[in-house]
């Protein structure tokens, strides 16, 4: 046997009388045949009526089973029942690999194309990006499916023979700035034009191709803990040391944060606090100065159904304590989805380098009117990057 039975994934099986050909219940069946048999070069079953039940109105008639299986070879069969395994525990797409996710536009299709990671994973890195002309582009094959296009780690590269195209350092920081830190992100004709307004292929029709990594999400298991009535679920504070390789392209943009947050290759400082307790950031004591490190504040919140959904609910964040924010930082208000950020009016946060304070407040704090819609559960994040030994904050 050329390739040893070792998987029955897309069986056929059925326990029947000789003469009427009626059947046992298929589910019994299947069940039997899976334990008994998938990942075996081969097994041995006795079609007894103990084992695979009775046909319906065959009692005292001789039975037989028939079952078609389908063979693969040990490696691929362990391939899959692994993504399997990873897939049912939630562990599809970790750090610090992912998984690659890949998207051809369609200018013949209805509705933008979509570059989407699976379940809540998020566009962590683009790894190619090629924006030219598509028919004399060499051909690529990959599995549309969102976080499936099977590619191997070491090639990520999209193949570009001698087409026309635009700069690809340039065409992988366009998409960087639309796409990281979300899940999924679309991209119309218009998009397109607007991204890349010099027309380096005149007259021919062009298409964007790209390769991008998925990663998990990182939120603590607590991010599913609301209170109800405007209360604060919890707080929590984690610091790590920020990466000089982030693959985010800004420091001032919520999605493009959360992805210098989890790129951060090692953590100072992980708990949750006491919205009163005085919070020293953390002290670097290696020698030869300070370290850079990117912090994530976080908490969440509930409106009750009496604010509607539709209402006009204004919230002011006060955020305190500029040394948090030295180098840049974020103030995103986000539901569970992710999909829009309703802190600032571009939909992608609250930028804390630029604000200014509102007269009568203090030199060190911005405040941010917000307007959520109720009956719906939010996310707060604070993200700030910081090159001070230490700084001592108050919430």
């Amino acid at each position: 046997m050329a390739n040893p039975c070792y998987s029955v994934e897309q069986q056929n099986a059925a326990a029947f009388n000789v003469k009427g050909v009626r059947k046992a219940r298929m589910r019994d069946i299947l069940r039997v045949v899976r334990e008994r048999c998938v990942g075996l070069r081969e097994c041995n079953l006795m079609p007894t009526r103990a084992l695979l039940g009775q046909a319906r109105g065959g009692e005292g008639e001789v039975h037989a089973l028939s079952v078609a299986v389908n063979c693969s070879s040990g490696t691929d069969f362990h391939e899959s029942m692994t993504s399997t395994l990873i897939e049912s525990y939630g562990l599809k797409c970790t750090p610090p690999l992912g998984c690659p996710t890949c998207m051809k536009s369609d200018r013949r299709k209805d509705g933008p194309t979509r570059l989407e990671c699976y379940g809540d994973a998020i566009i962590a890195d683009i790894n190619d990006a090629v924006y030219g002309a598509e028919e004399q582009q060499p051909n690529f094959f990959f599995d549309p499916t969102a976080a499936s296009c099977n590619l191997t780690a070491g090639d990520r590269t999209i193949p570009t023979g001698t087409m026309c195209r635009n700069s690809r350092a340039r065409a992988i920081r366009a998409v960087k700035r639309r796409c990281l830190g979300r899940q999924n992100c679309a991209f119309t004709s218009s998009d397109l034009e607007a991204m890349f307004p010099s027309d380096s292929c005149p007259g021919q029709a062009k298409r964007l191709t790209v390769i991008a990594t998925c990663i998990k999400s990182q939120l603590p298991l607590d991010v599913e803990d609301f209170l109800p009535d405007a209360e604060f679920g919890f707080v929590q504070l984690e610091s790590r040391r920020f990466a000089s390789s982030t693959p985010a392209v800004s420091q001032r943009d919520a999605y493009q944060m959360r992805v210098t947050f989890q790129s951060a290759p090692s953590a100072y400082q992980s708990r949750y606090l006491d919205t009163s307790a005085p919070v020293v950031w953390g002290v670097d004591t290696r020698k030869g100065g300070s370290t850079r490190r990117v912090h994530r504040l976080m908490a969440t919140m509930s409106l009750p159904d009496y604010m509607g959904s539709e209402g006009a609910n204004y919230f002011a964040f006060r955020v305190r304590g500029r040394k948090f924010w030295d180098k840049g930082g974020v103030l995103s208000v986000v539901q569970k989805s992710n999909e829009r950020d309703f802190c600032g009016a571009d939909g992608v946060g609250c930028d804390l380098k630029g604000c200014v304070p509102a007269k009568g407040e203090p030199a060190d704090s911005c405040t941010f009117e917000v307007r959520l819609p109720g009956e719906a559960q939010y996310q707060v994040f604070l993200y700030g990057v910081t090159a001070v030994r230490w700084c001592r904050f108050t919430l």
